[in-house]
């Protein structure tokens, strides 16, 4: 396959026309762009052509892209095609939500860790395209990206489904795999491994119950019990620490434990003492949740004093 160059700005991309996808396929790129958007077609020698391809590594290890709009015609993301994008936050598909008709490859999305939104036809911040994100790295189904009823009850059913399975798989589950597989150079002891698998757990349903669309009631409990099992004070506070390690900044993080009761007099002075002026928003918030909630159990406390 001949290979030809698409200039879009400061970007340049290499082509070629893949007769069985029929159309162009993107097979490299060059670029300091922070938003990568591709047109619908592209000309070529006097004919238009449509994208439908992402070729094989064609933006392996892009370290300035932080977001990719495709647009609907695209049929294949091929193996690593996005792998390593390491600032990638979002990949938008115009459509208009129907089902990706789009067969990816190994690894599309691999080291990708800040990818926050898969938006198809919606909002980035909507429920869906969040959820959709969490299904490449924090949750992996990527069958779950081509499902026939995308963003309908039971593809919600089906995603409660993948995370209650998670949640009731062991925490030392994978580590043995992991090391005799040579995915790990043993930085961390099984311990360790349990400890952040709980983070990620923590952190897949705090992100569902922020992103509720669809959620029965049993679902909605077994989250928050979940947390509330993890909370700070409690046996282990994965749920506390994800907070302030990944998303401390997050004050939607906050509101939505203190909502639950994962914020209360037993444990929220040693909350303000884990945060540090880098969370000095969250350390107020803290504060003056206290003076709101508890300062009533604190004066009827000197009084029995």
């Amino acid at each position: 396959m001949k290979e030809f160059e698409y200039n879009s700005d400061d970007n340049r991309f290499t082509c070629c026309i893949n007769e069985e996808l029929g159309g162009i396929e993107i097979t490299g790129f060059r670029g300091n762009g922070a938003r990568i958007e591709l047109p619908e077609c592209i000309s070529h020698e006097g004919t238009d052509w449509e994208i439908r391809g992402i070729g094989k590594k064609a933006f392996l290890g892009c370290q300035t892209v932080r977001s990719v709009v495709l647009p609907k015609t695209v049929r294949k993301m091929d193996d690593w095609a996005f792998s390593q994008c390491r600032q990638l936050e979002g990949i938008k598909i115009s459509g208009k939500g129907e089902a990706l008709q789009i067969s990816l490859g190994t690894g599309v999305f691999a080291d990708c860790p800040g990818i926050r939104y898969v938006a198809v036809g919606v909002e980035e911040t909507d429920d869906l395209a969040v959820l959709l994100a969490a299904t490449v790295n924090q949750l992996p189904s990527e069958d779950l990206l081509r499902d026939a009823e995308l963003g309908g009850e039971h593809w919600y059913q089906k995603w409660d489904q993948r995370l209650q399975t998670f949640l009731n798989e062991d925490d030392e589950e994978g580590y043995t795999n992991m090391v005799l597989c040579g995915e790990e150079d043993i930085k961390r002891n099984v311990p360790e491994y349990a400890a952040d698998k709980r983070r990620r757990k923590a952190w897949l349903c705090m992100l569902r119950l922020m992103h509720d669309s669809l959620m029965p009631q049993e679902m909605r409990q077994m989250y928050t019990d979940y947390l509330l099992t993890h909370t700070k004070g409690s046996e282990t506070e994965e749920a506390w620490e994800v907070i302030v390690l990944e998303h401390g900044e997050d004050m939607a993080c906050y509101q939505l434990l203190a909502d639950i009761g994962g914020i209360h007099a037993d444990n929220i002075d040693a909350m303000v003492q884990d945060l540090d002026a880098a969370h000095a928003e969250a350390k107020a918030y803290l504060i003056r949740y206290k003076q709101e909630h508890f300062a009533v159990n604190d004066i009827f406390g000197q009084f029995s004093l």
